[in-house]
């Protein structure tokens, strides 16, 4: 969805990473996602400076797990419901 793969010219395939590119170039579709099926707090108004904290690890690259964290710090920061559900797995 977001993750447009390798630079490989013989196939396209993911290479599980979102690069900084791929998340300004996707931003609307986050949003969009998080009209439709995904109504998590962040996907409300995801901005490009996002990708900075969404990339723990600094290596200009965020990881499904990175984003994941993401997702779950954020919902648990605002109090949603699923934010409750996620302290519980914590």
């Amino acid at each position: 969805m977001i993750d447009e793969g390798s630079t490989s010219t013989t196939a396209k395939h993911t290479d599980k990473k979102i690069q900084i590119d791929e998340w300004n170039k996707h931003i609307q579709t986050i949003k969009s996602i998080g009209k439709v099926w995904a109504n998590f707090k962040c996907f409300e108004d995801p901005k490009p400076e996002d990708f900075k904290q969404i990339d723990i690890h600094g290596r200009g690259e965020v990881t499904y797990q990175e984003f994941c964290l993401w997702v779950s710090k954020n919902e648990i920061f605002n109090e949603t419901e699923i934010g409750e559900d996620l302290k519980l797995s914590i």
